[in-house]
């Protein structure tokens, strides 16, 4: 029987602009959460170009 370890700390972040300074991961990484959950914009992509989006996003 596999055991599994409970969720205990749950991490949560939203509104990350990509072109601006990036500070807060290494506290979130510092601070081991279970699980990392988005709430609301991880990248800012205002356009329907699928190429450039997929650049955004990467």
């Amino acid at each position: 029987m596999k055991t599994q370890t409970p969720i205990t700390r749950i991490a949560f972040g939203s509104c990350n602009d990509q072109a601006a300074p990036q500070p807060l991961w290494a506290p979130i990484r510092a601070a081991e959460p279970d699980r990392w959950i988005w709430m609301g914009d991880n990248v800012y992509a205002d356009t329907l170009n699928m190429t450039a989006l997929d650049s955004i996003y990467a």
